[in-house]
């Protein structure tokens, strides 16, 4: 790294460190180390969030105390030094330990010293059990055991005892979840801190489209709230691949249909699409990837069935139109009131006319944006849409006012013919990236003469549709804090 930097962003360096180098202080390290593309970035620019203004020198802050170590620990526990004003923070250990969800281990480990103890225990069937295994509770308190840090919660005032693992996380926290006015008194405190925190945090049909914060969406779905679906149904934190950490059976259909057998023996009956494609696995449709975090979309998790309505009286685009991008939302009305039966919802021409992707990759809001222009690149809608027009649509999000729009935009243009083999840098000046959108422009051919729905008539791209479309852009701020 500190060969590409010149003679004064060594030095800016340099400060920055000497700052955090101050005797009892913590605090982020402001880049990251993107491992996928080899490549370092600023901490800011990992964030869905408006262009941050140039600053000289890198500013001192995020503490570590109080922030990262409530998650990133085993067992911290936070206070503050008024004197000193630093965070004082004291953790079982740095990094996430057994204890972290098995609760504490000291009997535990006391007693299985012992090998004559322990073999005796196993062999006679009768171990034990003297901490906690997430496996063995019921789905809420398992959940819960996640949720310490896979959750937005709002802290409880008062001497409450410490939240351990084997406990509802109600006990000890506010589990944020979007509603209206009034809002009961610990939401109206939380919101007159942060104004944006529900709109920032949620879809506003209540779905969390933040990474990170899986069981605010879990506790929404019917599956938990009737069911026993909990973290372990799917999730295996021992001897899986550490990026998802999936158990076998949740790689495929096999967890969902567990409880909904009905579906098993004839899937297609259900789905409507061949058994082997993407549309006939149940996450593809009832989780589809509305969440962003790490520069890209996440699956969602709640669970829950796509519906042109909610995508018209809300702003989350439906699991359908996610991945045939070609059409309409219109079209897929008629397809899910033939197929479920679904009442078809009174739709504007615009959206009898035009692909919902297309709206809401040029007018939507920054995370609309950022969730299509990842889709864009995701195989499977493209094997649903066809490769032959997303390039240009891609090209007007060269030049997004949000970096991380332009970043993603980019990465799923160099995946189409006209995006080949150029050279970008999403910070570079307004005017450079303009002109490499021209590039692509000009780069592209339709292979059609007529997709009316995504503008592309005899042959020709609607410019003048596209600009006023894009001149409709939803330029609310919108932050997502990961």
């Amino acid at each position: 790294m500190l060969a590409t930097l010149d003679g004064a962003e060594r030095r800016r360096l340099t400060r920055f460190v000497e700052q955090i180098q101050f005797p009892g202080r913590l605090v982020q390290f402001p880049f990251v180390y993107f491992i996928r593309d080899g490549e370092w970035l600023h901490d800011e620019e990992t964030f869905l969030q408006p262009e941050q203004p140039f600053r000289p020198d890198e500013p001192y802050g995020k503490h570590w105390n109080g922030n990262c170590d409530d998650c990133h620990t085993t067992a911290p526990s936070y206070g503050w030094d008024t004197d000193e004003e630093l965070g004082q923070t004291t953790v079982t250990e740095i990094g996430i330990a057994c204890e972290a969800c098995h609760g504490p281990g000291r009997a535990h480990v006391e007693r299985h010293r012992n090998p004559i103890i322990r073999y005796r225990a196993h062999l006679a069937g009768t171990p034990v059990d003297d901490i906690v295994n997430p496996a063995k509770l019921d789905a809420a308190r398992s959940a819960s055991i996640c949720a310490r840090c896979h959750a937005e919660l709002i802290e409880k005032e008062g001497p409450l005892p410490e939240h351990r693992p084997g406990q509802r996380i109600e006990q000890s926290a506010h589990v944020l979840r979007w509603r209206s006015r009034p809002y009961p008194e610990w939401l109206e405190a939380a919101i007159e801190d942060e104004p944006d925190l529900l709109r920032n945090t949620f879809w506003s049909d209540g779905t969390m489209r933040v990474a990170g914060r899986d069981y605010n969406a879990l506790v929404e779905s019917a599956c938990f709230q009737r069911g026993d679906l909990s973290c372990v149904s799917c999730h295996a934190l021992h001897g899986d691949e550490p990026g998802d950490q999936l158990r076998p059976e949740a790689r495929g259909d096999g967890v969902c249909l567990s409880c909904h057998t009905e579906y098993g023996e004839n899937l297609e009956a259900h789905t409507h699409h061949p058994r082997s494609s993407e549309a006939s696995r149940c996450y593809s449709c009832h989780m589809p990837y509305t969440t962003w975090g790490l520069l890209g979309s996440i699956r969602a998790h709640r669970v829950d069935s796509p519906s042109v309505a909610a995508s018209i009286t809300t702003d989350r685009p439906n699991a359908c139109n996610l991945c045939h991008l070609d059409r309409t939302l219109e079209e897929m009305a008629d397809w899910l009131h033939v197929w479920y039966g679904q009442p078809k919802p009174e739709l504007p021409e615009a959206q009898r006319r035009t692909a919902a992707s297309i709206q809401w990759l040029l007018s939507g809001d920054a995370i609309q944006r950022a969730t299509l222009a990842w889709h864009m690149g995701y195989e499977p809608a493209k094997a649903a849409s066809g490769d032959d027009w997303q390039a240009p649509f891609l090209a007007e999000l060269l030049d997004d006012p949000y970096p991380v729009v332009r970043r993603r935009a980019f990465e799923s243009l160099s995946g189409y013919e006209a995006g080949r083999d150029l050279r970008y840098d999403f910070r570079a000046p307004s005017f450079r990236r303009r002109r490499l959108a021209a590039k692509v422009q000009a780069r592209w051919h339709p292979r059609a003469g007529d997709r009316h729905a995504v503008l592309i008539r005899n042959g020709v791209l609607q410019l003048l549709e596209i600009a006023v479309l894009k001149a409709r852009r939803d330029d609310t701020p919108v932050l997502v804090a990961e």
